[in-house]
């Protein structure tokens, strides 16, 4: 996929990165973890089989996930950006219903609008939620995906490279129905994360690798 500088997703450069797929699967974490390079097991629902989008994974577990695939690949895997992010998926992202004429509630018209719709807990196998123009599927699903990009209070100068830091406050971007962030340690955003609207039910991944590196 070729990146080009786009003002709506962020996205600042010219580059081709490749994008998996769909979200990485239980079958895909249970590999890693048979193979000792993920130490923590997710617990599988009711509902899931290993073709169900992992998730209950904080950062620093993807992160062992990432270490492991890149090293058994020989490829440079690494999670998104939350730019590269908005632009991959930005052909399935809707905005908000407009409830209000009067710009001073608008901030209540989005809460409405994502808190009235119908949530469900249960992931869907993937590819339950449609494909997106680049071929990638359930962008518009009901898991939150992490990324690399640390969590801000000014996005006024975002560069690439601040993107990419490694000293985070502990806090990264999480991006799916709208946008979240939430604390690196946290496995469940139900009970620990923080985002405009109502919290994400699940949370998952999804990896890239940049051509060239």
């Amino acid at each position: 996929m070729e990146l080009e500088p786009n003002a709506t997703s962020g996205y600042t450069e010219t580059k081709t990165i490749f994008v998996t797929y769909s979200e990485i699967t239980i079958a895909h974490w249970q590999a890693c973890y048979d193979d000792g390079g993920c130490s923590y097991q997710p617990r599988m629902r009711e509902n899931e089989t290993p073709q169900h989008p992992v998730t209950q994974v904080s950062y620093f577990d993807v992160e062992e996930f990432v270490h492991w695939i890149s090293n058994k690949t020989g490829f440079p895997f690494r999670l998104p950006l939350e730019s590269e992010w908005n632009y991959f998926s930005r052909d399935v992202i809707s905005p908000a219903e407009k409830l209000f004429d009067d710009p001073r509630l608008a901030w209540a018209a989005d809460y409405v609008t994502f808190s009235n719709r119908p949530k469900s807990s249960k992931t869907k196998v993937v590819g339950g939620y449609g494909t997106n123009q680049y071929g990638l599927v359930d962008l518009k699903g009901n898991v939150w995906e992490w990324t690399q990009t640390c969590w801000s209070t000014d996005y006024s100068d975002l560069t690439t490279s601040k993107e990419r830091s490694e000293t985070c406050g502990g806090v990264r971007i999480m991006q799916g129905e709208h946008r979240s962030y939430q604390s690196e340690l946290i496995r469940d955003p139900k009970i620990g994360g923080c985002s405009v609207g109502s919290p994400p039910n699940n949370v998952g991944f999804r990896l890239v690798m940049e051509q060239g590196v």
